[in-house]
């Protein structure tokens, strides 16, 4: 935009060539042309690392682009005019081309993360700053042999055999590409394996038939939810039952804990929905939502205590256990302490009927609300219930900072690839330590309310770990593998069947 603007002016001004106004606006860009150009660093600079659309940010680049082009019609600056600096102007196109490819092969070998986890702050910004360095270098370097030898000898070509010929090949790559991207990358390939591999271990599926066909006989009507789960199809084959309620991290439990009540002749259903912890008469939901998506979330959560009644009016339920990512919804929102991501001002997730007032409204109080109405109405129940401190999140993504580095150090014989095995205690409890202040005084409040807590298996004094006994415990920033279930499952059997 700066450059079509510069362009337009410069057209404008050759039309005035002789006019007062015209000398005038020269003389002014050549006089402050390197106060112009300060403005356009700056300009740049303003707009590092941003992460979301901003017009005004983007004019700023655009205006100070604009004086910077029209500025140098009528002066060469000495800075730009030789160098390294000019140099990078006539081989831009390469690095354009180039700079972005190997930023992304550079993720491969960034062990930054892994330094900064471990408290090492000398060891990341060297290592940061040595991977910006080295992607600077090489990026010059096949930048200049891209231009020499493929760029300039290119533009000087007139023959159109040559001219149709490259057309053709240019097609032919194009196609090449829609074919990988159609098919999601080449055979044989390591992130192709290593997908393979991870989906089959980590990823759990959110609803299961005899789940479905017994909700729906309850409810007269097939529910909604995404997480329904259970060992049973229907109400008459009920022997001892447990059930799980939650969001995706009840339903993260449920394969280990199947797997144990089973042989302890229970039966264990789970009814969850991904991001909506089940508060009575409360309801956490986006912000944004319109009054549509609105009502039909609450219906989620109703839909989950219609089927509890029913079940408890009937003699079906021994224990309930609830279990849900709580931090998030007590923070405001589902990128709560990620690591290296600035955290935002505005409520992602509000706790509904109070944000309807909403110069009333504080977060925090009704999040307390919330929990304690949940609690209320549960310990007023026969039957036994368990409230699962969450496990620990990370801050990172597990499968790129400590699985995917495991996979490349045995497939290519090395260890340069450092994997995130385990964080330090006190850097988890140093993000949710307040928010599990909050929780552990609430439940003082509840003695029926039994407290399962998660960190005790997870973690020991020192710290909480993502792979122990040759187990990835974790499938992303804050869910459970499977192979996790099974791990905390003996410590909630333990805890509830005791």
């Amino acid at each position: 935009m700066g450059g079509v603007l510069a362009s337009l002016n410069i057209h404008l001004n050759y039309l005035k060539a002789n006019s007062n106004f015209s000398n005038t606006i020269k003389d002014i860009l050549i006089r402050y042309q390197n106060l112009i150009l300060v403005l356009f660093l700056f300009s740049i600079l303003y707009n590092y690392d941003v992460k979301e659309f901003n017009i005004l940010k983007l004019l700023l680049v655009d205006i100070s682009t604009f004086f910077v082009i029209f500025s140098f019609i009528y002066k060469e600056n000495e800075i730009f005019s030789k160098g390294i600096l000019w140099y990078s102007g006539v081989i831009s196109y390469s690095l354009y081309l180039w700079h972005h490819v190997l930023l992304s092969f550079s993720i491969y070998f960034d062990n930054s993360l892994y330094y900064l986890v471990n408290n090492n702050n000398e060891a990341y910004l060297f290592n940061d700053i040595l991977r910006n360095i080295l992607v600077i270098l090489l990026s010059y370097f096949f930048s200049h042999l891209t231009y020499k030898y493929i760029e300039l000898p290119f533009r000087k070509v007139r023959d159109i055999k040559i001219v149709i010929s490259l057309l053709f090949t240019s097609l032919l790559f194009i196609q090449i590409a829609h074919y990988i991207d159609k098919n999601k990358g080449l055979e044989k390939r390591f992130h192709i394996n290593f997908t393979k591999i991870f989906s089959e271990r980590f990823n759990v599926v959110g609803s299961n038939e005899n789940g479905i066909k017994l909700l729906s006989s309850i409810l007269g009507y097939k529910p909604e939810n995404n997480g329904i789960k259970s060992t049973v199809d229907s109400i008459e084959n009920i022997k001892k039952l447990v059930v799980l309620i939650g969001d995706s991290h009840a339903w993260q439990l449920y394969e280990g804990l199947e797997y144990y009540l089973r042989n302890k002749g229970y039966d264990l259903l789970v009814i969850s929905n991904a991001g909506d912890p089940p508060f009575y008469k409360y309801y956490s939901i986006s912000s944004k939502a319109d009054k549509v998506s609105l009502l039909k979330e609450m219906k989620k959560v109703d839909d989950i205590y219609k089927v509890l009644e029913y079940l408890e009016k009937n003699k079906k339920i021994d224990k309930i256990i609830f279990s849900c990512r709580l931090i998030a919804y007590y923070m405001g929102g589902y990128d709560y302490g990620i690591i290296n991501k600035k955290e935002k001002n505005d409520l992602d997730l509000v706790i509904y009927p109070d944000y309807l007032s909403k110069k009333e409204y504080t977060h925090e109080l009704s999040f307390i609300k919330a929990l304690e109405s949940t609690f209320d109405y549960f310990s007023k129940k026969n039957y036994n219930f368990y409230f699962v401190i969450d496990n620990p999140n990370l801050g990172f993504d597990p499968q790129v900072y400590s699985y995917r580095p495991y996979y490349l150090n045995n497939i290519f014989k090395l260890n340069i690839f450092k994997g995130i095995d385990k964080i330090k205690y006190e850097m988890y409890y140093q993000r949710e330590g307040k928010y599990h202040q909050k929780i552990l005084k609430i439940l003082k409040k509840y003695p029926k309310v039994k407290k399962l807590d998660l960190r005790g298996v997870l973690c020991d004094n020192n710290y909480c770990y993502i792979v122990k006994e040759g187990l990835f415990l974790y499938r992303d920033e804050n869910h459970l593998s499977i192979d996790s279930s099974f791990y905390v499952a003996p410590y909630i059997l333990d805890n509830i069947l005791k």
